[in-house]
């Protein structure tokens, strides 16, 4: 874009006596990259910001580019017709960026009409500038986006420190028991003072093996929750039948006389997953029903391309108020030792990794209805 000063300063109204007084709050302590190829718009930009935040400039979206993975600053103000590399391109490649795609991007152009604005807003630009502007007008809209970015960096902050919270209060709650049993066995195995018989010495080494595999299933839950390593497992069809029969053999000591799992009669749809992940979250699942009633049953259709798994008990069920905490690592009802309070976080986290979702409803047996959505994915 090659305009002279005096088109410059017809393009943005000299506004800037009337615009949006510093605070302490923002005055220099937020940093605002000014892209624009005219040199005096580029100076004139830099005045009005800098009298609010700390500026940096550049002088097409390339060198921006490189200046935002040097230092990214809080925000990004270009124009759209530049050389090199133009906003629109700056923008998509910042947004495409996991590390940059949360900066705040504003265009700035000289175009009109919708064409102009859905151009802008495809590039996933937060907000949308025309020439001519005012000052009063331009730091109105900086103001508001850099605001909308601290507010959601104070809430990630927070919604990171609740987890912290959560999971750091649940482990330390699931670890302590089998440590301490694991401690007072050993204390005790090692007081010369005490005369154990073999039968003491045998037992207080089974609550050592206990705590020590307590500990060691508590880990592998947090291993499984934390990462889905998805990239090595195989995307293949996948039908309820055959999941069932794979996994009935791993819960034969979970039923017994007083439980049943049913599987409900029904479609049998086949879907494109992961089936090893989507295993382990049925069985998650229907360990959870097993351990609240006495009967489970299981049936999967089709909702459109979605096919849905529900798992259903005639459990107690889940009052409304907790069926979101129930998803929370660590959120169990069950006694101190039984289960890691991980098994419906990991079965959420592994629908999520699909593109799915995983919600308890009522069940029509009276009791909790676990319904697993899982969209279609094209074969590679």
């Amino acid at each position: 874009m090659t305009t002279s000063l005096a088109t410059a300063g017809k393009c943005v109204h000299a506004a800037y006596p009337q615009a949006p007084t510093a605070t302490a709050e923002t005055v220099g302590a937020q940093v605002v990259l000014v892209v624009d190829d005219n040199p005096a718009l580029r100076a004139y930009l830099t005045r009005v910001v800098g009298r609010h935040y700390r500026v940096e400039t550049a002088s097409d979206g390339a060198k921006a580019l490189a200046t935002v993975q040097r230092r990214p600053p809080d925000l990004v103000l270009s124009d759209v017709m530049m050389p090199v590399m133009d906003g629109y391109a700056l923008c998509r490649a910042l947004k495409s960026d996991p590390s940059t795609r949360r900066i705040p991007v504003i265009l700035v152009t000289a175009r009109h009409g919708d064409e102009a604005a859905l151009a802008g807003f495809d590039a996933e630009a937060d907000d949308f500038v025309r020439k001519p502007f005012s000052a009063l007008e331009l730091m109105a809209r900086v103001h508001t986006q850099l605001r909308l970015q601290r507010l959601r960096e104070h809430l990630v902050r927070s919604e990171k420190a609740h987890l912290l919270g959560s999971l750091s209060s649940g482990l330390a709650h699931e670890v302590l028991n089998p440590v301490n049993a694991l401690l007072q066995s050993v204390r005790l195995l090692k007081d010369p003072n005490l005369r154990l018989t073999p039968e003491e010495r045998v037992a207080l080494l089974d609550a050592v093996q206990r705590g020590g595999k307590r500990i060691e299933g508590i880990v592998r839950a947090m291993q499984q929750f934390a990462r889905h390593d998805t990239g090595r497992l195989e995307w293949r069809a996948w039908r309820l039948s055959a999941c069932l029969d794979e996994i009935r053999p791993l819960l034969a000591h979970r039923l017994r006389s007083d439980r049943t799992l049913h599987e409900a009669p029904g479609d049998d749809p086949e879907v494109h997953c992961q089936p090893d992940l989507v295993q382990q979250a049925l069985t998650n699942l229907v360990l959870n029903g097993l351990d609240a009633a006495t009967e489970v049953w299981v049936s999967a259709s089709r909702d459109g391309a979605t096919v849905v798994v529900r798992v259903q008990d005639n459990g107690p069920g889940v009052p409304a108020g907790e069926r979101d905490r129930i998803f929370a690592p660590f959120h169990t009802t069950k006694p101190p030792g039984k289960g890691t309070g991980m098994g419906l976080a990991i079965a959420r986290d592994i629908a999520e990794a699909h593109g799915g979702t995983l919600e308890v409803r009522d069940s029509p047996h009276g009791g909790a209805c676990f319904e697993l959505r899982l969209p279609p994915r094209a074969t590679a």
